[in-house]
């Protein structure tokens, strides 16, 4: 992977992005089943002891994003960052830990300031933590109180 800072501005995503928000919805997707199906952490030659290692590893992660306003529904989630973007994967949990769906949101030519002076990143921070609160209106009827 190349260093960030040797990247300039317009470097193409092909420079630094090896998989897609899809390859990481499914991978993450994978990981949610297998927390709970042997054979489904088998097919990533995982236990379900692995994947649910692995999801309470995303849990600990003091970045949350998409998490941030949630209250019903909890995110086991990761951020990723690059010279000009912003990224958020994630398992949406339930009050129980039970997995409900994975997601990524991706923000790229993320600028410094918005005109009303904003910084972008907080903006993004912002946008992320709308959609998570969109998943948990989506989910709010897996999820029980």
């Amino acid at each position: 992977f190349p260093r960030t800072g040797d990247l300039t501005w317009s470097h193409p995503l092909d420079a630094i992005t090896v998989t897609t928000a899809a390859d990481q919805c499914h991978l993450l997707a994978s990981i949610a089943r297998g927390v709970s199906d042997e054979e489904a952490a088998a097919a990533l030659q995982l236990t379900a002891g692995n994947c649910r290692f692995a999801v309470e590893l995303m849990r600990g992660i003091h970045t949350p994003r998409l998490g941030a306003a949630t209250g019903r529904i909890g995110f086991a989630e990761k951020n990723g960052r690059g010279l000009r973007s912003l990224s958020q994967v994630g398992i949406a949990l339930d009050g129980d830990g039970t997995p409900l769906a994975a997601l990524a949101v991706f923000a790229e030519s993320v600028p410094t300031r918005l005109p009303d002076g904003l910084p972008g990143r907080n903006a993004v921070f912002e946008a992320f933590a709308a959609v998570g609160l969109a998943v948990q209106d989506a989910v709010s009827p897996l999820v029980t109180a």
